[in-house]
Parts: C-alpha cells; structure tokens; sequence
C-alpha cells in the first residue's frame, strides 16, 4: 500500500434496464480514525482539514469502451460523467456513536502517515501464504456428479481423505488465545458494510447510474468512478495519484434496447498505468460471472450418521437432517487462495491485486412440481420497525434513525482452521449449507 493512500473506490455494477447501467459505489477508508482530517505531517501532500465522517464526495464515472489498448484499465483524463449524489446526514454521528459503543484500538489516532505505518503487527493484514498453507477444500462426489468434470485442476481441491483426517485429529491447542474485544477502525468499516443500510448513511455506499448509448459498451468494456473537481480531496489526489486507489468493473457488451439484465462483477481490477501480476483467469472469471448466478450446483442426503462419510455402511441417520447443499466449490477455493496466497506473477511476498466482488450469496427456491409459480428468496428480511442507533451506550435520548430495511443479507462461506491453530491451513467446508424446512 502507498504511504499516501488513504481511501479505495469500487464499481459495482448491478442491473442494466435497457437504457441505463445502475451500480454501487463503494468506498473504503484506509484503517484510520474517520473523525480526523483524512491526511496531516505527511508531505508532499497537502494538509486536509477534512474527516471522512465529513467528506463531501463528486463522483464521476469513467467509461473504458472495449479492450484494444490494454487488457487492463489504466486511468483516463477525459472527465467523465458527473453523478449528482448526495452525502449522506448522520454519518458523524454514526461514528461518533460507534466509538463510544466499541472499544476502537487507537481511537484518536491522527491520520499521518508516521501513525498509519506504525500501526502494531496484529492489527496488520497477514502475510501472503504459501499455496500449500493458504486454503483447501474437500470436493465432494456430488459436485462432479453434477458438473461432469473428472479433474479440477486444483492442488488444493482435494479428493483423499486429507480433510476427514484434519478434523478427526482436531485437538486442543494449548497456545490458543482468544480473540480481544478491542476492534481498529478498518474493522469498524468491515463492520459497517454488513448492514447495507447502516453502510449507506455512513458515507460509505453510493448508488447511481449511466446512460448506455450505441457506442457506451457495444463490445464491452471497464467502468470505474473517480472523484472530479469541487469534491473533497481533490487537491490531494491531483498531488498524489494513489491518495485514492480506484478499481473498475469488466462489463459485458451492452447496447440500448438490449433485454434487461443482471450485471455483476466478481472481481474487480485495480486502475493503473502499470498493472503488475497475471490477471488472465480473472478475465475468464468475469466473464463467466457477469450475470451474477453460480454455476454448478449440488446436494447430498446424508446417508450415514456420519456426515463426511458419503456412502451407506449400515449406520444410517437416525432422524431426517433435511439436504446439504454445495455450489461453485472451486470457483470459490479459488477466491480465497487468490486473497491469502502469495503470487509470483507479481512478485515474493506480494498477493495479486483484484479485489473479490462476491460478499455472499441469495439462495432463491420455488417449488418443482409448479414451475410457474416464483422463485422465493431465503435471504430477505425486513425490520419490524425502524433501525436506531443509540449516541451513548444505554442513553436512547436522541437515538440515530437509521430507517426501515428490506433486503437480502447474504448467506456467506468462509474458511476456517482446525481448532484455530493458525500454522496450519484453512479449510473450507464440505458442504456450504444444510436446508431441512419446505
């Protein structure tokens, strides 16, 4: 990371109505204190008087139309389109409360540049991991049953019984410590991206939209969003072209009248001059993507009492467990390889740039035997009444209206390691979820 970088844009596109192209705008602070200038002491760059809690951001999206020059998004001059959006009211005081509701590490740190690379080791992410340390997973019968491959091509999708021993063996670990309850600000964020919302009135989700003309994205393309004149930092980022870090989305061919579309992005590629790395596989995975559905999916009905045993030995189930279900599974080891190992295509000690677009999935189900009925959702929910935030622990004086919420939070996967002893690898589960309601 650049000493001067404080702040990333991501472009995440989301639904093309045969008009125009809408997407998200996400923006992340560098772990730092967001209700303090975002940059002092750290010259050449010039002083800001301005906290993210307090940014007022103009927004331009950058259109990339086609991929004859480079393969890669690399910034461009013209000015783009300039989005009218608004910023949002509470985001002070949404930080403001969560620093007296969480016991925040360092929570009037300044932001300088000294400060910001000192933060201590366990505060820092960890080092890239070799390939053999970073993640494996168990693939399962089923899922070569439903996709018809024979081999995965992946070292770490294993087929042995490597992921059977590793839990069998699990044991305790007497050098476990448990996690404190002291957070940074940068998990303060991440914290705030969970609730879609929440996120939105702390300045840190944007939506908005472009026109798709005939000659927008006739063969596809990249987009991106910087920042334009009269928005905060923009002396700043003229100083210093990584003060702010923008990653574009790949966009599939678009053209106006076109059928309505999803369009998704489940990776993102970093805006440079020179790109670093081989990001090959990664245009197919955007590719293949860019509807935002998975591909292969499959689902198994345990047969023995024990659930990684995959075939009957006599010992059935004692009771109906409903079905386990599995989707993607090397696609996804894929992904968090790609964000814990370390790539030599870029260099020893280096990961690949490319952030993972896929926060989680909306599993939708609807019955068989009457396929004209709709899909249903098993992700949505909706609040039962207003979402607060209190000021001060315990003191619903004045709370934070946050408002209503309706939306899908996302059924999510993730690595683990065994006993959480952390020398070894990760593994992601067998099986991703287990359904046993109608």
């Amino acid at each position: 990371m650049d000493d001067n970088q404080r702040f990333s844009i991501l472009t995440f596109p989301q639904f093309f109505d045969g008009e125009e192209l809408t997407f998200n705008i996400v923006v992340i602070p560098r772990d730092q204190n967001p209700l303090s200038p975002a940059i002092v002491d750290s010259a050449p760059i010039t002083n800001s008087e301005t906290p993210f809690a307090n940014a007022e951001f103009v927004f331009a999206a950058k259109v990339l139309s086609g991929f004859a020059i480079s393969s890669l998004p690399q910034p461009t001059a013209d000015p783009g389109i300039t989005l009218n959006l608004s910023h949002p009211e509470n985001a002070q005081a949404i930080f403001e409360a969560l620093a007296q509701h969480l016991d925040i590490a360092d929570v009037g740190m300044i932001n300088s540049n000294v400060s910001l690379n000192n933060i201590p080791p366990d505060r820092k992410p960890e080092a890239p991991r070799s390939r053999e340390n970073s993640v494996k997973k168990y693939i399962p019968k089923t899922f070569f049953e439903a996709s018809g491959i024979k081999s995965t091509g992946n070292k770490n999708a294993v087929t042995d019984d490597s992921y059977h021993c590793a839990l069998k063996d699990g044991k305790f670990d007497p050098n476990f410590k448990r996690s404190s309850d002291t957070v940074s600000w940068g998990k303060v964020f991440a914290y705030l991206l969970r609730q879609p919302l929440l996120a939105r009135q702390a300045g840190m989700i944007y939506s908005a939209s472009i026109p798709i003309e005939a000659d927008t994205f006739p063969d596809g393309g990249y987009l991106y969003v910087d920042i334009a004149e009269g928005s905060s930092y923009f002396t700043q980022q003229g100083e210093d072209d990584a003060f702010i870090k923008r990653y574009a989305a790949r966009i599939p061919a678009l053209l106006p009248g076109d059928d309505p579309r999803q369009v998704f992005a489940s990776v993102l590629f970093p805006v440079l001059n020179v790109h670093k790395g081989n990001y090959d596989k990664l245009f197919i995975e955007a590719a293949e993507y860019d509807d935002g559905f998975t591909k292969i999916i499959h689902t198994f009905q345990p047969r023995n009492r024990d659930f990684l045993i995959e075939k009957s030995d006599g010992h059935y189930p004692t009771k109906d467990v409903g079905i386990q279900f599995g989707f993607d599974d090397v696609k996804i080891l894929d992904r968090y390889m790609r964000q814990l190992m370390e790539d030599t295509s870029v260099g020893v000690g280096k990961r690949l740039d490319a952030p993972m677009g896929v926060y989680g999935y909306n599993v939708d189900v609807r019955e068989t035997g009457e396929p004209e009925n709709e899909w249903e959702s098993l992700n949505l929910v909706s609040s039962r009444q207003a979402l607060i935030l209190f000021r001060q622990p315990g003191n619903a004086d004045d709370p934070i209206v946050i408002g209503e919420f309706t939306g899908e939070l996302p059924f999510q996967v993730y690595p683990s390691q065994i006993d959480g002893r952390k020398n070894l690898n990760y593994w992601l589960p067998m099986y991703f979820g287990n359904w046993n309601g109608h």
